[in-house]
């Protein structure tokens, strides 16, 4: 098929009205419209080429501008026309945009990465372009008759103040039908947490006899990234008995989030990532999430405490913002 069409502007640069009409020398050249005229604002020709009774290889010809009256008569357009024996090679990306967090003064985020290949006809070899400081690509080139390629991307946040910053890698191929590709590369960089806190809430906060009671043990603007955790849960045996541990939603991609009951109305809880991401630094949500049953014949409006204590490991440090919460029995 034809190549899609291109566009020439034209211009009068000097006084009065420039009348002028386009010739092309070769009978693969075609523009419309053929003329024009300007004062001093921009006209717009299309100029479109027709490659179905040419042979393969380079054919140049050209456009001449003519006003008889325009100090500079003529003007000339050169038009070169690529015509190949095999289709051209085609970029596909996995994907147009990356997006990365980080802290100010923190660690720098995990790499993430796209994939290239040829979609086309041929071989596709092509660069990996950026500019910014803080990004860079590897590798920074490739080759692709059709199968996948993957390129990691990574970004420096040292030096980099609170704020947000954008680039673009630029994918090309001088032979390739589509060049040059882009994937816009967003960074967002954040002011350190100053929460670093851990908690225990209970929903419903009241209830009677046979209820599952949820207990969530979250965590807000934690300074350093969370890969293994455990901590102890303890409730009154008499009001409660240990239904079930889930995961909670800053790890519900985690390889495990389990716990056991060690004595009557203590739970020992732990977390390990594994294989999956380690909750970031600044995050906000919880890590387990603990069901109680009630069982109590208490009277009613009987308060109880739930507590959470003895973090280990990556929630060592974290500060406690709500140790206990408060479950109150309906019969």
């Amino acid at each position: 098929s034809n190549p899609s069409s291109q566009n020439l502007r034209i211009k009068n640069d000097g006084a009065g009205t420039l009348n002028y009409e386009l010739m092309p020398d070769a009978s693969w050249i075609s523009v419309n419209p053929r003329t024009g005229f300007s004062q001093d604002e921009v006209k717009t020709h299309q100029i479109q080429v027709d490659a179905a009774n040419l042979p393969s290889g380079t054919h140049t010809g050209k456009i001449s501008v003519q006003d008889s009256h325009a100090a500079n008569n003529p003007q000339t357009i050169q038009v070169t026309l690529n015509i190949n024996e095999t289709a051209p090679p085609k970029i596909w990306l996995s994907t147009g945009t990356l997006s990365f967090t980080a802290i100010q003064g923190g660690a720098d985020p995990p790499a993430k990465s796209f994939l290239v290949r040829n979609s086309g006809s041929g071989v596709l070899r092509y660069s990996v372009d950026c500019d910014a400081t803080w990004l860079s690509v590897n590798p920074g080139s490739g080759e692709s008759g059709g199968a996948e390629r993957s390129h990691s991307v990574y970004v420096n946040t040292g030096g980099l103040s609170a704020g947000t910053y954008q680039d673009e890698i630029v994918v090309s191929d001088a032979h390739a039908s589509n060049t040059p590709q882009r994937i816009n590369v967003s960074l967002t960089v954040t002011t350190p947490p100053t929460d670093n806190s851990i908690s225990v809430s209970c929903n419903p906060g009241s209830a009677p006899t046979n209820t599952v009671v949820s207990f969530p043990i979250s965590i807000k603007g934690n300074l350093n990234e969370i890969s293994v955790f455990g901590l102890d849960l303890t409730f009154d045996p008499s009001i409660f008995e240990f239904h079930s541990i889930s995961k909670g939603t800053l790890t519900g991609a985690w390889i495990g989030v389990d716990g056991n009951e060690i004595s009557p109305g203590t739970l020992k809880i732990g977390g390990f990532a594994g294989s999956a991401n380690p909750i970031p630094v600044a995050s906000i949500g919880s890590i387990v999430i603990v069901k109680l049953k009630v069982i109590s014949t208490a009277s009613q409006n009987t308060q109880t405490k739930v507590w959470i204590q003895n973090y280990i490991d990556d929630i060592q440090g974290l500060t406690p913002s709500s140790t206990s919460t408060t479950f109150t029995y309906l019969r």
